[in-house]
């Protein structure tokens, strides 16, 4: 999937289009400014609110270390070459670094650290500006449990190809913030299923997830990416996403096969 992370003005217009409620987990509500960036890469993480919920650990870069114990070796070999792919440092200016790694999406500065949940701000737009649920505070999480139940969140993920903003499906995977307390997603993508957004027999959307031991299934994101929550049920070894009459509008809109 050729991608390019979503400035925060393209967000915006994307999540006003979108016109949604955040559907994930909710935590007490909190009132913040408009984030802003003068890079074209990752938004800036507000630093008033600490963004991992649980340990952070820090990680190594070259051998894994650091990231939550229940990722397999299998999978860290990946997770670290998804990150070299799509990472470039930082420390000498953002020109400098898109040089050295000119496939980079990421800017960050290390030291990065790695968890398995972290607390981020979505926009309710259905509520006027100043209104004190505007801004809904949630908790993201990405573990094999959570309280004995499945313990990975689904997310819907803006990512902008050729000019247009398409909504993808994913399953978080594991949070990482760099110095510079710019977070990210380490997401596994599911596949839309089919030629058409909705199945013509159930009208859901019917994905795959991505197998995990191929790079292409995994993408590395700014966590301002995340438009929403995804509600993605498993029946007869199938997986459907549940959207409400106005998301599944959304959804068809920024539809691209």
């Amino acid at each position: 999937m050729e991608q390019h992370v979503i400035r925060n003005t393209q967000l915006s217009e994307l999540l006003h289009m979108v016109n949604e409620k955040p559907i994930t987990v909710r935590d007490d509500i909190v009132n913040l400014n408009e984030s802003s960036s003068s890079t074209n890469y990752s938004p800036m993480q507000s630093s008033r609110i600490p963004p991992f919920v649980g340990p952070a650990m820090l990680l190594d870069l070259r051998t894994g270390n650091g990231l939550p114990k229940h990722i397999t070796a299998a999978e860290t070999a990946i997770i670290l070459r998804v990150i070299v792919t799509n990472t470039s440092t930082s420390l000498y200016g953002d020109q400098m670094a898109q040089l050295w790694n000119p496939a980079a999406t990421i800017l960050w500065i290390p030291p990065i650290h790695a968890g398995k949940a972290m607390i981020t701000t979505l926009h309710n737009r259905q509520l006027p500006k100043g209104h004190d649920e505007r801004h809904v505070r949630v908790i993201l999480r990405a573990m094999p449990f959570f309280h004995n139940k499945p313990g990975h969140d689904n997310v819907k993920v803006a990512v902008v190809a050729d000019r247009r903003v398409t909504i993808y499906f994913a399953k978080c995977i594991v949070f990482l913030k760099d110095s510079r307390e710019d977070c990210f997603v380490l997401v596994q993508w599911y596949d839309k299923k089919g030629g058409e957004p909705f199945d013509p027999v159930s009208g859901l959307v019917q994905v795959v997830l991505r197998p995990a031991n191929e790079l292409k299934s995994y993408s590395l994101m700014p966590i301002t990416s995340i438009v929403n929550g995804a509600i993605i049920v498993e029946s007869e070894k199938k997986h459907w996403v549940l959207l409400s009459p106005r998301e599944a509008d959304a959804y068809e809109h920024t539809y691209t096969q």
